[in-house]
């Protein structure tokens, strides 16, 4: 068996971002996972970090298509692929992590690297892996489904012939049922959060290489999806193939351990809420709130006129009336991100909101401000090739009800 994973390992919750990543490093060293990619969010602590974990790790990470600016070189420190044996059989793994990287994660971080497509790349170095006798070839690839890039169906598509399954991420989506295949080659990805997993079982001839396959076999709660980890489903316990699904008590034990150092702070209380906060909908009260915060300057005094709040960069969904703990606002926010103030003429704020929906995101969350979108403009093929203000129609101040642009 090999146990893949496709990136953005350490950024999210309070423990691994108090411990740089390395406690869930820990767990899967436990767990015994095989090989992983290099996600965006794994630049998000710095180089050094990074390579801090990569040195922690039993497990190769790996990145194929990263390279020093400018060249051709990758940096001595990420390792392409590896080859692994299992049961005589030699497997190679190619890892990949996503063109979109420069945009998500701090630019400071990787200012030196370049991120080349994928497809290319991971083409050639199948074709080093199978001369160098592997016989079955797999991505790993911080790389996912959604327009406009479509980054994981142009990679299998360069790749057709060449890799036999690809383990794929950055979306955050359960893909499936049906199973997903492009270019016949099968592609998993099982959500975030380590609630789900996949599978993809591979049958091989006298020679060992691959004659067919099976994606999400046997899963739970849609066959050919995503096998949700859970303890109980319907009220009975929750089963994969007949087995019982259990906590791992080395996984418990180490969670335990770093979870008691990070307890006070968790549980530190900050604030109330006299209704419940949620993400989303018409009113979007969690990510209207946030954008207020940023506009009147709160933890870091720097006050402005408007503020913007991207969907995305909000990780829960709730946070229920009553108390407000310091844990759930990292969980809300889990990010270092530093709060700016610029200055921006007003065609460049309306610009700034388009740039977002151009790129196929959600609205932008605003404070101090409405604009209007031209729905029908914004979900046009074309609509990359709109000028200026074909998307966003209009900008208003709230609080003169003057039209900026």
């Amino acid at each position: 068996m090999v146990v893949l994973d496709a990136g953005d390992e350490f950024q999210g919750t309070l423990i691994s971002n108090e411990f740089r990543g390395r406690s869930v490093t820990d767990v899967y060293n436990a767990v015994g996972v095989t090989a992983s990619a290099i996600g965006n969010h794994e630049f998000d602590f710095g180089i050094p970090v990074l390579k801090e974990r990569i040195a922690q790790a039993k497990y190769p990470i790996l990145a194929a298509n990263i390279f020093l600016k400018g060249t051709k070189t990758r940096p001595d420190w990420i390792r392409p692929s590896a080859i692994v044996d299992q049961g005589g059989i030699r497997i190679g793994i190619i890892g990949l992590a996503t063109k979109e990287t420069p945009l998500t994660t701090n630019p400071v971080n990787i200012e030196d690297l370049d991120f080349a497509d994928g497809g290319p790349v991971a083409a050639a170095e199948a074709d080093a892996l199978r001369a160098a006798g592997a016989t079955v070839v797999l991505i790993t690839a911080h790389a996912g489904p959604f327009p406009p890039g479509n980054e994981i169906q142009h990679i299998a598509e360069a790749v057709k012939g060449k890799v036999d399954a690809i383990v794929s991420g950055h979306h955050h989506q359960s893909m499936g049922p049906p199973p997903y295949i492009v270019a016949n080659i099968p592609i998993v990805q099982s959500g975030s959060k380590l609630v789900a997993f996949s599978t993809i079982e591979l049958t091989l001839d006298a020679t060992n290489h691959v004659r067919q396959f099976a994606i999400n076999d046997g899963a739970q709660p849609k066959q050919g999806g995503p096998q949700t980890i859970l303890h109980t489903w319907n009220g009975l316990p929750a089963e994969w193939r007949g087995h019982k699904i259990e906590p791992d008590g080395r996984v418990a034990s180490i969670l335990r351990d770093y979870d008691v150092q990070v307890k006070k702070l968790r549980e530190t209380p900050i604030g109330e809420t006299a209704v419940e906060l949620r993400k989303g909908g018409k009113d979007d009260l969690l990510a209207n709130l946030c954008a207020d915060a940023l506009r009147s300057g709160a933890g870091g005094g720097l006050k402005a006129q408007y503020a913007f709040q991207n969907s995305g960069g909000l990780r829960i969904t709730e946070i229920p009336a009553g108390p407000i703990t310091f844990g759930q606002i990292f969980d809300l926010v889990p990010f270092d991100n530093q709060q700016v103030v610029v200055s921006l003429a007003a065609n460049q704020v309306r610009n700034a909101l388009e740039a977002i929906l151009r790129v196929g995101k959600g609205p932008m969350r605003v404070s101090g401000m409405r604009y209007t979108i031209d729905w029908d403009k914004f979900q046009a093929k074309d609509q990359k090739d709109a000028p200026p203000g074909a998307i966003v129609t209009e900008v208003i101040d709230d609080s003169t009800g003057n039209v900026l642009c």
